[in-house]
Order: C-alpha cells, then structure tokens, then sequence
C-alpha cells in the first residue's frame, strides 16, 4: 500500500510528519484523508424460524456487498470551508463517486446521514463518519423508442437555435459576419431549389411546401439585427427542411377553417418518405461546404446540417421497410450520417476553444449522440419485428406456382399473394418454369 501513500508535499505544513501514514480519499471531488475503513462482504442469508421447533433453516439470497464505513479528516488551515464544501456534497441526490485508498473508485451512495464533528482540542482538523452503499444503476428498456427519436430531434433543433444565437449576437457581430450569413442563405436557397427541381417525389414536395420557406432564405439579407437576428436566421434556414419533412408526414387537415377550405378537408396529400429523406440527405454535403470559411461559416454549415439530418431523422421514421435488410440500409446509412455530423460538431467546438470543448458546439455533439443513440434503438426494435429476405434456387426447373406453393405452405390463400411477391420481387418475365439453379429472392409472406 505504500503506494497510496499522500507525498508529504501535499499535506498541509506541519502535519507532514505527523500523519505521513494517512492515504488520500474524496468524495464527489472533495479530498480528505482516510485512515480507517472497512465495509461488509459476504453472502445475503436468511436464517428461518419453525413454530415449536428447535432446529432453523438458512436460506441464501446471494451475494452481499454491503456498506462501506468511511471515518474521514480534513486537515488544515481551511479545514472549515472544505468541511462546508463536504456538508454540501453529502446533501446532494444520487450516486457519486469514491475514491477509496484501498478498493479504487467506486459508485456510491449515501447509505445514511453522515456526521461531522469539530473539537477544540483538535484545531485544523475536521472528523466525519459516513456509510457509503454500491450503487447499481436499475437497466430499463424504453418503451416509447419514437417518442424518444423525436423527442431527441427537438433537442438537436433546440441546440442548433442556442448556437445561432449565441454566434449572431448583435454585440459581437461585424459587417463581414452578416455579409456571411446573407451568402450561406443565398448558397442554402439555390441548393435547395436544384434538389427540388427534380427527382423522384421532388414536384409533390415542391407543392407542399410552404410558400415562404424558399422566399425566406432570400429575405435574411434584409433581417434587422437586434436581439430577435439569431432566430430569425434560424427559422428561415430551418423552414425548408421542415417543410419537406412535413410533407411525408401523413396527417389530418383540421376539421375547423375558412369556409374556402372546406372542400380541401381530408386527408393531406403527402408524397413517400423515402424521397423526402433522400432529398434531404442529398443536401448535407452542401449545406457543409460553408464549414471552412471564417467565423460564423463553420456555425452557419453546422446548424445547417443539424437541421436537414434531424428533418431526415423525422422523416425516416415514417418509412414502412418491407424486409429486415431494407431497415437494417437505412440505419447504416442514417447512423453514418448523424456520426459525421457529431465529428463535425467536436471539430468545430474544439476550433472555436482553442483545444477545449466550447459551449455551443459541445452541446450540440451531446444532442446528436443522443439522437443517434435514440435512433439506434428504435431501428433495433423495429428491424427485430421484420422477416427477413431469403434466396432460394431450386435444384431443378420447376413451375413458380409450385415453388410459391412449398414457400406458403399449407394455407392456400397465401399462395397467389406469395407468388404475386415473387414475381414482382425478382422481375420475372416468364414465371411458369425456372430453369434449375436460378436463385429467387423470397419474403416469407
């Protein structure tokens, strides 16, 4: 244990000699010294009583790791402020950490209320008792793995809007620096315009949108700047990818209007969200580039991209995936996606620190591991419920009503549904015979 031992340089002047055998120990970063302890082990055993008998049983409920017993000084000339600042660690929930001299550092908890005493026989030096028990965090599996992606995502928007706002202060905002953020609106616009102008599902989208969300980013230039510039810019970047991602999302028209609305209520028309979140991964690469101009280009292309990935992420959801393989693509490719933009969020925050991890783009890291965390878990869930794609290739020719017959098994009204699958699964011109040794792609209806 010599080892442990606290260098006599860090104990306070005088009291280097005299209690040079005490090891060091804190509590939730308060250090004192710890020159007794013990704690409980052994196994968790019940002894048993029988009415009108002698003999007992025992029963074992296993492993015990009881209370670790801690008797504590603080030594010093400021032995009272850090007995205040051990006071204010014992007062607050939840576990912490130990740091023991002898079993490491470890989880705990407070067991029960502890107790610190003064003695004027003892000046400089503060004494207290606690009972620490391990802590071991309870696993609960979320239920709601949807309500946590979207709930991440207004996390991740909310992070962006706090970034913006805090780049664009009108404070410390220079001529150049609006010059900048009119530039990335204008780049943000025609980006968006070239996506939209073509495609699968582009048109509908097109339609959709909202009839300022494009008009918007032309009108950044024309913001006042005041306290309100940072939200505005933010609500005009954010209004096309939330457009888009709106109109993938099916929904009800409300049932209350203008009387010229009344023939439009229903169903609102939306277009596939797989087109939607194509389009809206297509732009991050574009919406990226402003990343290696000056200060505020690497907020402006961050904020940016946060914004079109958590549209992505929003739409995505709304995917119906067929096969397991399908769902297990799109979590890859999402994944990738929300880890490149958590490097570009350290990048950026370590830039902006010179080395340490800033503020703003700290904060948004933590949002998007969060998110891509939350979206790990409800692709898992999801992925788990779905059949998987299968390859099958008869040994011989044989008729695909035949093959369609064996896969269906013994219900004759999934026949015809699991040789239409076939047929359109694998593109098959002349269905009624396979040649041996073609190999089919097989969804087991």
């Amino acid at each position: 244990m010599s080892g442990a031992l606290i260098p006599a340089g860090l104990l306070p002047a005088g009291l280097a000699d005299l209690f040079e055998g005490l090891f060091g120990a804190s509590w939730r970063g308060v250090s004192f010294h710890m020159p007794d302890a013990r704690h409980e082990v052994g196994r968790r055993v019940v002894r048993i009583f029988f009415p009108g008998r002698d003999a007992t049983a025992h029963e074992d409920l296993g492993a015990h790791d009881g209370t670790i017993s801690v008797s504590g000084l603080i030594l010093g000339d400021d032995y009272a402020r850090r007995a205040r600042a051990m006071e204010a660690a014992f007062r607050e929930p939840g576990p912490g950490t130990l740091v023991h001299p002898w079993l490491g550092e470890l989880e705990v908890v407070l067991a029960r209320p502890a107790t610190i005493s003064f003695s004027e026989r003892e000046l400089r030096v503060a004494r207290f008792e606690a009972q620490f028990e391990p802590w071991v965090e309870r696993a609960t599996a979320p239920l709601d793995t949807l309500g946590q992606v979207l709930a991440e995502i207004d996390s991740l928007k909310a992070e962006a809007r706090a970034l913006l706002r805090r780049v664009l202060a009108p404070l410390l905002l220079p001529l150049a620096a609006i010059g900048a953020v009119n530039s990335y609106a204008n780049e943000a616009r025609s980006l968006w315009t070239g996506l939209l102008s073509g495609g699968r599902g582009a048109g509908a989208i097109l339609t959709l949108l909202p009839g300022t969300a494009l008009p918007g980013l032309s009108a950044v230039g024309g913001l006042p700047i005041d306290e309100a510039y940072g939200d505005a810019v933010t609500d005009a970047l954010q209004a096309v990818p939330d457009g888009i991602s709106a109109a993938a999302v099916a929904g009800d028209a409300p049932a209350i209007g203008p009387a010229a609305e009344a023939a439009s209520i229903g169903t609102v028309a939306t277009v596939d969200p797989v087109a939607a979140t194509d389009i809206l991964l297509s732009a991050l690469d574009g919406l990226g580039l402003s990343a290696a101009n000056p200060a505020p280009g690497p907020a402006l292309a961050l904020v940016g991209r946060a914004q079109a990935l958590a549209a992505a992420v929003g739409t995505a959801t709304g995917i119906s995936y067929e096969t397991r393989q399908d769902a297990v693509a799109w979590r890859a490719r999402i994944d990738g996606a929300l880890a490149a933009l958590a490097g570009s969020a350290a990048s950026v925050a370590s830039a902006a620190s010179g080395g340490q991890t800033s503020a703003g783009p700290g904060a948004m890291w933590r949002a998007v591991t969060d998110l891509r965390a939350a979206w790990a878990r409800d692709m898992n869930e999801r992925i788990g419920r779905l059949p998987s794609l299968e390859r099958i290739a008869p040994p011989r020719a044989v008729p695909l009503w035949l093959l369609a017959q064996h896969i269906a098994g013994a219900d004759p009204g999934r026949v015809v549904s699991q040789y239409e699958d076939l047929v359109r699964r694998n593109r098959l011109r002349h269905p009624a015979i396979l040649d041996a040794g073609v190999a089919l792609d097989v969804l087991r209806q």
